[in-house]
């Protein structure tokens, strides 16, 4: 009979050798997950910015809790972003955000930019200047701006109607004047309101302009903020009480 030393295999027998897994967390003495240390939190991330299973880590359930409970504090501080895409660092990271408000030497509201990553997630996006120009974003900026694009036609038309009849408009304004012919005091936008509205055209005071203060009886012109660069002008005539 064959001794065990002297049995041989065609094929060496499979055995399979488990590696333990650790928990880095124990075996370096981090006590503290610091929510600040962005570059450490995205090693337990994953592509589409999922936090990895332990089964993978080998973490710890409660360093594992840690971790969530850290890179949730950091994605609401905008010191993390949401998708690992995002996350790459250095100086040709950028991403694409849709502006909310104007900001100098970048752009316009609702207008889609590159940037940095690091300048909008940790300025532009926590600060309400911009959102992040997601697919859904887009699809909602362009409803908004096609049914912007209608008011904004509507308005400039009637605009123009008005600033068409502003053109044809002579008001008549009184005040007092000297022997001399000059008036006393100014002619008040206010005034130029109260006339137009007397002439059937309704115009806030706020949005009129008088280039030549009237110092004297006699016909002068004034200009009508009608819509946005739409402007019209009106002449009135100051006349003595």
């Amino acid at each position: 009979m064959a001794q065990n030393n002297e049995i041989r295999y065609l094929n060496p027998p499979t055995v399979e050798v488990r590696k333990k897994k650790y928990c880095r967390f124990k075996k370096a003495g981090i006590k503290y997950v610091d929510y600040k240390d962005a570059e450490f939190l995205k090693r337990f991330l994953n592509e589409q910015g999922k936090i990895l299973p332990r089964r993978l880590t080998g973490t710890s359930l409660k360093f594992q809790r840690k971790v969530a409970q850290a890179v949730k504090r950091a994605r609401h501080l905008a010191l993390l972003p949401y998708g690992t895409d995002l996350m790459k660092s250095g100086e040709d990271s950028y991403m694409e955000i849709i502006l909310k408000k104007d900001v100098a030497n970048l752009g316009h509201a609702d207008d889609i930019v590159n940037v940095k990553t690091g300048y909008a997630v940790n300025y532009l996006i926590p600060q309400g200047y911009a959102i992040m120009a997601t697919a859904s974003a887009k699809k909602v900026l362009a409803e908004n701006l096609r049914q912007r694009a209608h008011k904004i036609a509507k308005f400039t038309a009637d605009a123009e109607a008005l600033a068409a009849k502003l053109a044809e408009t002579v008001v008549k304004v009184s005040a007092k004047v000297s022997e001399t012919g000059k008036i006393y005091g100014s002619v008040t936008t206010a005034q130029l309101a109260e006339a137009l509205v007397a002439a059937g055209i309704e115009v806030d005071k706020k949005d009129i302009t008088v280039a030549e203060a009237a110092k004297e009886l006699g016909t002068y012109e004034a200009t009508v903020k009608c819509y946005k660069d739409v402007k019209g002008t009106f002449k009135y005539e100051v006349v003595a009480e």
